[in-house]
Parts: C-alpha cells; sequence; structure tokens
C-alpha cells in the first residue's frame, strides 16, 4: 500500500505530526502476508494509522504493527512502515457468503497464446500475453492441433506466471500416452480464469483440516487411492500437487469418493498407476472466497450418455441427454451413471455446440464410447459452498480500484 498525504505535510525533525493519508488496493491481494504499507514520505514514519473503509464501503482495513509499543513500530526502512493492512470484506454484495450456491464458471476469454510446450511429466508452458497470477485456476479452449487440442476444456492450476507466458500442470494428459507430450509448437490455445463471480476466485483452502500430505498414490482404472492422513468428507475437490513417482496425478483435480483418517479414494479418468511411495505431494481442498469449499446442485438424471475422447488431433467431448438450464463456461460433473460409469467424477466444461433444454456438450479428458442408454446417474454443477470465514478477500482478488482514505500520526523520530 503506497500511501500519499491528503490533508497535512510532512513533520520537521523531531515531531509527531496528525495527517490524512490515502492509498489504493493492492493489484493481486494475499490474505496471509497481508499488504505492506509505505510510509508517505522517505523517514515520514506511520507511527498509528486509523482503521477504515475504503469509499466504495466494499471492504474494510485494519491495519497491524509489526512491533506493538514501539516507535515506528518496528519500521524496516525509512520507506516502509512498521505496519501491515489487512483486507475484509464489509459490502452485503461482495461478501463470500452472498456467492454461496453461486455457479463456479469462467471468466473473460484471453487472447490467443503463440506457442505452447508440452513434457512428459505434465508440464504445460504458454507463450502469449496474460494477466495471470501464480494459483489462479484457468479453463483452456480454442486448441486446434496437437499443440493443446487435448486441454480444450481442462482446469488447470497456474504455477507461475510472467506478463508473456504462463507454466501451468497437467499430468493425466502428460503420461496418459506419451503422443501427447510435444516440443515447442505454434499455438493459438487461449484461457479463462474459473470463479464464482469477478471478486471471487476459485483457490486453494487455507484453514486448518484443507491441506493433506500425500506419501503415496495407487490409480486403477477408475479409482485413485490416495495415502494421506486427512480430515476431507466424500463429495469435496481436492487439487493434487508436488508428486514425484506418481506424476500422473500432478495438478489433477479430483472428487473424494469415500475418505478415512489415514486414506482417501477419488475418481479417476487418468493412467493406471502401481502404488508409489515416498511421495511429497500435498492434496488441498478446492475452495472460494472465505475458503468455502467447492459444492455441487442437486444431481439431475441423465437418460444417454455419448464421449469422444481426447487425442492430439481431438479435443475430448461429453454428451449428455438431460434436463438443465446450464450456459456455456459452467462446470459440471456426471456421477452414478448405470453406463458410461468412465466419466464418474469428471470434471467437465459446459460449451454452446448442441445446448438445448434437454441436452447439453461438455469438454473433458475422458475415454471413448458410443451412445449408452442411463438407467441410473446424473450430473451436478459446480457451485460456491458455505464460507468458514466470511469476511475474508479471496487469494489474487484485485483491489487496486478500491480507495482509502485515514487519518494518522506522523513522526520523524
Amino acid at each position: 500500500m503506497n500511501t500519499s498525504y491528503v490533508q497535512g505535510q510532512g513533520p520537521q525533525v523531531g515531531q509527531i505530526k496528525n495527517a490524512v493519508l490515502t492509498a489504493t488496493g493492492p493489484t493481486s491481494y494475499n490474505p496471509t502476508t497481508g499488504d505492506t504499507v509505505y510510509n508517505p514520505g522517505s523517514s515520514d514514519y506511520i507511527e498509528f494509522p486509523m482503521n477504515c473503509k475504503t469509499q466504495s464501503g466494499n471492504y474494510s482495513v485494519t491495519f497491524v504493527p509489526t512491533s506493538a509499543g514501539y516507535l515506528r513500530a518496528g519500521a524496516p526502512s525509512p520507506s516502509q512502515s512498521g505496519w501491515t493492512a489487512y483486507w475484509e470484506n464489509s459490502g452485503a454484495g461482495n461478501s463470500p457468503a452472498a456467492y454461496t450456491g453461486a455457479p463456479i464458471q469462467l471468466g473473460a476469454l484471453s487472447a490467443a497464446a503463440t506457442q505452447s510446450t508440452f513434457t512428459a511429466n505434465g508440464v504445460l508452458t504458454v507463450v502469449g500475453a496474460n494477466t495471470l497470477k501464480a494459483g489462479q485456476f484457468i479453463v483452456l479452449s480454442s486448441g486446434s492441433s496437437a499443440a493443446s487440442i487435448f486441454l480444450n476444456g481442462q482446469i488447470l492450476q497456474v504455477i507461475s506466471a510472467t506478463p508473456t507466458s504462463y507454466v501451468a500442470n497437467f499430468g493425466m494428459g502428460g503420461t496418459n500416452g506419451g503422443a501427447l507430450n510435444y516440443t515447442i509448437a505454434t499455438d493459438v490455445v487461449k484461457y479463462q480464469v474459473v470463479q464464482a463471480g469477478s471478486s471471487n476466485q476459485v483457490g486453494l483452502g487455507t484453514a486448518t483440516g484443507q491441506t493433506a500430505t500425500c506419501t503415496g498414490f495407487l490409480a486403477t482404472a477408475q479409482l485413485l487411492t490416495v495415502t494421506a492422513a486427512n480430515t476431507f468428507q466424500a463429495g469435496q475437490f481436492v487439487v493434487i500437487q508436488g508428486a514425484v513417482a506418481g506424476e500422473i496425478v500432478q495438478g489433477a483435480i479430483v472428487q473424494i469418493k469415500s475418505a478415512t483418517t489415514t486414506s482417501f479414494t477419488a475418481f479417476w479418468q487418468g493412467a493406471v498407476l502401481n502404488q508409489t511411495s515416498g511421495e511429497t505431494a500435498t492434496a488441498t481442498l478446492l475452495v472460494t472466497a472465505g475458503n468455502a469449499p467447492v459444492s455441487l446442485t442437486q444431481f439431475t438424471p441423465v437418460t444417454n450418455s455419448v464421449a469422444t475422447a481426447a487425442s492430439a488431433t481431438v479435443t475430448g467431448v461429453i454428451t449428455l441427454t438431460a434436463t438443465n438450464a446450464l450456459f456455456p463456461g459452467q462446470l459440471i460433473i456426471p456421477q452414478g451413471l448405470a453406463s458410461g460409469t468412465i466419466l464418474d467424477g469428471t470434471v467437465a466444461t459446459v460449451v454452446s455446440t448442441n445446448l438445448a433444454p434437454t441436452v447439453f456438450t461438455t469438454n473433458a479428458f475422458t475415454a471413448a464410447f458410443s451412445t449408452h442408454s442411463e438407467a441410473t446417474g446424473g450430473f451436478a454443477a459446480l457451485v460456491a459452498g458455505v464460507p468458514l470465514n466470511g469476511s475474508q478477500v479471496s487469494s489474487g482478488a484485485n483491489l487496486s480500484a478500491e480507495v482509502v482514505q485515514f487519518g494518522a500520526l506522523i513522526s520523524q523520530i
């Protein structure tokens, strides 16, 4: 937070003066480390800032000192104060609670990339102008060649980004058939950020019990078994990161099928994997603002299903016959299907093609099968769950349009 004077001016050496300061929020907020506050002038130390609300009324800002009770509050330099600002939602329409039940969907479509690389351990590097930040989740589309066509509709987590390129993981594609790996190639893939509203992006849980350390993986045709002490619950979604021996689970978003205190199982559409050990991976809940675990609507019956497998030349497509009111960009998941059981637990993106009140099509990484009549099972849409801490501003939130004014004591002591 870069502050400047609205009223008053800097004190003389040895003075303490009243002043009114103004500032704007960060372009990417980190709720763990907060927003570092800088002095309004070199050696104009902020001795005491007053907590305030933004001019919009949507946020409250609380100032916490580095060293409470000490002059300058532990300021590390003449330019940086010893204070950290923590932002909280205050406007009713901007609160995480207001998003409970909101559809998980996609933001604005990006410009096309220029090239990409996909390696055997499932690391995707895309070259192209972007505004992404590490930790965001995106869905890819518009891939039209072996360079990422099989990733159309997939949710990936960004692990690093610059204004000209970004890196994401999708291990299922990298190891499930070596033909999907490729060196640098021309690409036109685009991305959209996954969110439950423009200021409520999907991210990783940070609350107690929302992360588990994984020590082993076992993947059969449709089931992933993870050895990990955890407190997860069936139906929740977790993201796997840091896998070493089990690279095909790297970056995977899976729905928990069952859980005990020492392990959990999840629906799986990737390759078979023998039992691994010595893993350093983590499984973390997929959440929206306020550490709200991603949830589901009520399941709607499906009467027919058909799928085309993702490959180096084809986008994976699932078509389901079911009564629906879906819209393009919404995320859904099938479950309990009688015939197309391989689709159970597949997180898929609704597309505009073949979308009607009685049928819809999604992009997803899946196996191929011809039309099946479904006697059981259905689909549900992913939605924002109930926040654990309703005032928390989500990680990565862009607060740069928010303006604050607050009183402060300023000194040159």
